[in-house]
């Protein structure tokens, strides 16, 4: 680069500097460089008083402070406003930077002067000004407040104050002035460590203001005066009550829908729920009342008192004949507002009622003092009121648009109860009564079920399930029964190895080989023998019907099976009628998910995942991932319902089909709500999920089932008349062989009463006056042994033992001797002296044999009973039986 080359570069970096820039000789004034517009090229041809001034001399003599001189004297760089005049002759205020210029001996030859147009400092005043006023706006709607505190950590400034504040209410003030001594103390704690330490922090923390629990976010620095000496502290606090408690709802609504897709009974799930409710909220008492018959009683209360809960148990009035009220309709007349709720009078224009179909009031004396019978739908109990609870609210528990109950929240302090919350709980009852009412279902599936293994015991069938090793999985009692084992002693076993006799192994291992290939039906009929645990043979008719997995794959066959025996040996053409066992449906499998509306993304529990046909994680958590799992001809049905419960407010039940990922298409059942923020928009959805798949194939089976039925017992009824003459012969030999089993019990039962009659009077004539002479020439002390020794001789030949025996089998022998005591007239300390044992004792044993005859809440006197034609008559039905 050549000298001119050098000269236009530095020209151009000179002219691109933002301030103006100039270096001055300090003993002739002469500005050598300068980047000022029209003067670059002055080449030392200008004063500095010229060139800025406008003037003929240099400025010290005129008073100015004058850079150029301090750094003349001192040497040091300065910064000093200056008077300059521009190019107009107008006089501005300047600001001048002077930085001095060293020769090699330190010598100041030269100065560099900045000069920055104090218009720039106003700007920067104005811009932050106005960051401050963004500040504030920013602020002003926000849940932030900001505040400094001094080092006595007195309030000097607050801008936002939260909670209905004003500042002039705060400054001056400490924390003690609002907060109670416990809380102050901590939060005192927290700010002091801040100033002790020099180190910020940030914590949530819990306090209760003006009588309300708020959660903040608290943030907290040091607060530094000119020097970095700590004078305070600066803070930031945002009141996140709203978004805690949002995480408190949707984590209770995790717990009770995780809850209730466990397995456990109803009762126990109910207990666990109001716990858990209970827990949340800080009410005194809640209870849920389910549908049983035509009314719904208390099913399971917490924190009520008992005679409330006894008071209030039914809904229903009942006329002498134990039935309950109805309308003129037919209809169950259910009482107060609890019957408002499950039978729907409910009008939402007043405020105590909701959309949903609850009622609540922060205030029962209130709203009873300004509402009518008319206005509340019903002449109400008034019960709550009248036990001091203030705060009241019944949530309804529906299940496919129906309500199977209601869920009753009690508190007797006042404004416990805002909409929002009732709100969230009926989106609560709508799972509750979902989940509650599929168990229920399930329950009585499990009842049927005990109930046809109940009959196929008492009918002499056998039922047993193998696996596809062909290994006993389940046998019914009847089966252990018929083949002489335990059941421990067959389950795991091979079925072929330990039933079939080993001449008919083959054939039947090619049968059931042939009926699980899967070409064949999934029901059929064999007949072939098995063998006992003594050895006998016994000839059955199988019943084999497949059981398939969710890919209907062959994993193991339910047989049951009818002896039939002695019918091949009367007549091969009598066969009994067919027996099937209906597999229960295993109990609901449900599965909870959760929309986010806004991102999209969805959440899905563990459950779900096999529901779809998915492995775990397999899943694309998305809405348009779950879209893509909908059979094709149900997905505009699903979008619909989705979309008119996010935009109306529907309600979403639906069943629809899915298609697994391998082709595979099952039906589910789907229920969900949606969740709005404060503006009413939707923004997440909530719901759950369940197979249907085998509700939906058992329908279709149970139509082809009664259609074969018919055709088989058309079939059947042909062969029973064909045999109708020969049973009548069997019938008629029967008939006589009943006669001679007659005779032959008369006989028993005189051969029984002559041998009690002839131990009676042995025992009267041989032992009792012995017993007597002991007693007489006995000690006093032993006269009481002898006397309940001999009552005990009499009463073995008095029926009482054995009405003991009929009536109080689960007595224990030492219940069964205190009942002959006390029948004998024996007190509780004549008891305990007799068998050695306390009088606490006794009484304890008597309170457990009053229970297990069946009188503990009756007055009637045990001894009186014992002695009672009552009991008696108990001995004789139970003879009957």
């Amino acid at each position: 680069m050549n000298q001119f080359e050098s000269a236009e570069l530095f020209r151009r970096a000179m002219s691109a500097v933002p301030y103006r820039f100039s270096l001055i000789d300090i003993n002739s004034y002469l500005v050598e460089i300068t980047n000022i517009a029209g003067s670059e090229s002055l080449s030392g041809s200008r004063t500095c008083y010229d060139l800025n001034h406008n003037a003929d001399q240099p400025c010290a003599n005129s008073g100015l402070a004058c850079p150029l001189e301090i750094i003349r004297s001192t040497g040091k760089p300065v910064v000093v406003e200056h008077i300059h005049v521009d190019d107009k002759g107008q006089s501005i205020i300047e600001e001048v930077h002077g930085y001095p210029v060293f020769d090699e001996n330190r010598a100041v030859t030269h100065i560099i002067e900045i000069v920055q147009d104090s218009v720039l400092h106003k700007l920067t005043d104005r811009a932050l000004s106005d960051s401050e006023e963004r500040f504030r706006v920013a602020l002003k709607n926000s849940n932030i407040e900001v505040y400094n505190q001094d080092r006595e950590l007195r309030y000097i400034w607050i801008y936002n104050p939260q909670l209905g504040f004003r500042p002039e209410e705060i400054i001056g003030r400490t924390d003690d002035d609002f907060l109670a001594l416990q809380e102050a103390a901590k939060l005192r704690e927290l700010k002091k460590g801040v100033l002790d330490s020099g180190n910020g922090l940030r914590e949530e923390i819990c306090l209760t203001i003006k009588g309300k629990t708020r959660y903040f976010d608290l943030t907290v620095e040091p607060l530094h005066d000119e020097n970095g000496a700590i004078v305070g502290i600066t803070g930031a606090s945002m009141d996140i009550t709203q978004s805690k408690q949002a995480e408190s709802r949707l984590r209770l609504t995790a717990q009770i829908l995780d809850r209730l897709n466990q397995l456990e009974g109803i009762t126990d799930t109910i207990k666990d729920i109001l716990f858990m409710i209970r827990d949340f909220t800080g009410f005194e008492a809640v209870a849920i009342r389910l549908k049983e018959g035509d009314d719904y009683p208390y099913y399971v209360a917490n924190g009520f008192p008992e005679f409330f809960v006894e008071a209030e148990r039914y809904l229903c009035q009942y006329n002498s004949n134990g039935q309950p009220e109805r309308d003129a309709e037919g209809n169950v007349l259910l009482e107060c507002m609890c019957g408002n709720i499950i039978a729907g009078r409910t009008d939402p224009k007043y405020s105590f009622f909701t959309k949903g179909g609850s009622f609540w009031t922060n205030s029962t004396t209130k709203l009873l003092a300004t509402t009518t019978d008319e206005d509340r739908q019903t002449r109400t109990r008034n019960r709550c009121n009248g036990e001091g609870y203030e705060s009241v609210a019944l949530i309804p528990l529906i299940s496919e648009a129906h309500p199977i109950g209601l869920l009753q929240l009690n508190d007797r302090r006042k404004g416990m109860f805002t909409i929002d919350l009732i709100e969230f709980f009926e989106r609560i009852g709508n799972s509750i009564g979902i989940a509650l009412s599929q168990k229920q279902s399930a329950n009585a599936l499990v009842a049927e079920k005990e109930k046809a293994e109940r009959y196929l015991n008492a009918a002499g069938i056998i039922m047993v399930s193998i696996d596809s090793g062909q290994k006993i999985t389940l046998i019914n009692k009847r089966g252990c029964l018929i083949l002489g084992y335990d059941e421990d002693e067959l389950i795991g076993k091979r079925w072929f190895d330990i039933c079939i006799p080993e001449k008919d192994r083959k054939s039947v291992q090619e049968f059931l080989d042939e009926i699980t290939s899967g070409d064949s039906d999934d029901i059929r009929i064999d007949e072939y023998p098995i063998v006992t645990k003594n050895g006998e043979e016994r000839i059955f008719a199988w019943y084999h019907t497949l059981v398939r997995n969710g890919s209907n794959v062959v994993c193991g066959i339910l047989i049951s099976g009818v002896d039939i025996t002695e019918q091949k040996k009367a007549e091969d053409a009598l066969h009994l009628s067919e027996e099937r066992y209906a597999r229960a449906q295993r109990a609901a499998n449900i599965g909870s998910w959760d929309w986010n509306i806004v991102t999209g993304d969805l959440h899905w529990s563990d459950r779900i995942e096999p529901i779809f046909g998915f492995g775990e994680g397999e899943f694309g958590a998305t809405y348009e991932a779950f879209l893509k799992c909908i059979h094709p001809d149900d997905r505009q049905l699903v979008t619909d319902a989705v979309n008119a419960c996010v935009r109306n407010g529907r309600d979403y039940d639906i069943e629809h089909r899915i298609v697994w990922p391998d082709g595979t298409i099952r039906w589910v059942f789907e229920t969900g709500d949606v969740v709005r923020n404060g503006d009413g928009e939707a923004v997440r959805m909530l719901g759950i999920v369940k197979d249907i798949t085998i509700r939906k194939k058992a329908e279709e089976a149970l139509q082809r089932y009664q259609e074969e039925l018919e055709e088989r017992v058309n079939e059947r009824t042909l062969e029973l008349a064909n045999s109708t003459e020969q049973l009548k012969i069997e019938r008629e030999a029967l008939e006589r062989k009943n006669i001679a089993l007659r005779e032959i019990l008369d006989q028993i039962d005189n051969e029984k009463r002559s041998i009690k009659e002839q131990i009676t009077a042995n025992v009267e004539q041989l032992i009792m006056p012995t017993l007597r002479r002991l007693k007489e020439s006995s000690h006093q002390s032993k006269a009481r042994t002898f006397e309940i020794l001999e009552k005990d001789i009499a009463d073995i030949t008095s029926p009482f033992i054995d009405t003991l025996k009929h009536n109080l089998a689960k007595l224990s022998p030492r219940e069964m001797e205190i009942c002959s005591l006390i029948k004998n007239g024996f007190s509780s300390k004549d008891i305990a002296s007799a068998l050695n044992s306390s009088v606490q004792t006794v009484q304890k044993q008597r309170k457990i044999i009053r229970k297990k005859l069946g009188i503990s809440n009756k007055s009637i006197n045990l001894t009186t009973f014992l002695k009672s034609s009552e009991f008696s008559e108990k001995n004789k039905y139970n003879d009957i039986k």
